[in-house]
């Protein structure tokens, strides 16, 4: 493992120098983790621009949600979290494994009541009592 470490590190350091002599701008590996990948400008740059479109369509659903209400005046922090809410669900919903949320429906459990019966004690010391008698085992008609 240190021996592959090494050779990426001494593949990476050459790279780096072909990329300098024929001037292309070329980020070099970190020394601490050179196994990560390393982003590019670009794509940096298309990162920040998505993110902040979707900052701006998360403060315009705000706002939208603001002026609904009509109660403040201010985008106040339950409006944004709205406004991110809905983008969110725009956004992600349809690419998503898994929603976001799930509806689970309580197990509804039958509590089985007591009965009292008016038998005597000998009775019940002989072992009749009905809420222990055997069920019949269902048939099956074999034709």
């Amino acid at each position: 493992m240190i021996a592959a470490s090494g050779a990426a590190a001494n593949a990476s350091m050459v790279v780096e120098a072909e990329c300098n002599t024929l001037r292309e701008d070329v980020e070099s590996e970190s020394a601490r983790a050179p196994w990560l990948p390393q982003v590019s400008k670009g794509a940096k740059m298309v990162l920040e621009q998505w993110l902040c479109a979707l900052a701006q369509e998360a403060t315009k659903k705000a706002h939208a949600v603001r002026e609904g209400s009509g109660s403040t005046k201010r985008l106040n922090r339950k409006h944004m979290q709205i406004g991110w809410d809905v983008v969110f669900d725009n956004v992600f919903s349809n690419s998503s494994i898994m929603p976001k949320s799930m509806f689970v429906a309580p197990v509804i459990t039958k509590k089985v009541a007591k009965k009292k019966s008016g038998k005597s004690k000998e009775a019940e010391a002989d072992g009749e009592d009905e809420d222990y008698a055997e069920e019949e085992a269902p048939t099956v008609n074999e034709e």
